[in-house]
């Protein structure tokens, strides 16, 4: 089984005069449950991030800040720097760590 990922935007940075965004702050988290009833076990796996973003004021696609919509934000960081695929990745990958894991931790007494 694969996990869930939910994507958000934390916070936005703006300029007043124009109300362009010019940091996107997000975060990604993912979780997936393993067996049923009162034996499952939910996994989860969180990282965060910002993305600087350059608004144009006048160019196609710019949204100010009063007009725009989480989902303007997702679709322009993923447009930018932040890999979707490669963070989602990345959370599946500590997931199934955590699923199977290789190392320990503790005292034998």
């Amino acid at each position: 089984m694969a996990a869930t990922f939910t994507w958000s935007i934390i916070q936005c940075d703006r300029v007043l005069s124009n109300g362009g965004i010019t940091a996107a702050h997000w975060a990604c988290s993912a979780e997936e449950t393993v067996g049923s009833g009162e034996s499952a076990v939910t996994h989860t796996a969180y990282t965060y991030g910002a993305q600087v973003l350059t608004p144009e004021a006048g160019e196609s696609g710019y949204i100010e800040y009063v007009s725009v919509t989480e989902a303007n934000v997702l679709a322009w960081i993923h447009a930018a720097d932040v890999n979707k695929d490669e963070i989602e990745a990345n959370l599946q990958a500590q997931i199934d760590a955590d699923k199977t894991p290789t190392t320990g931790t503790g005292v034998p007494w």
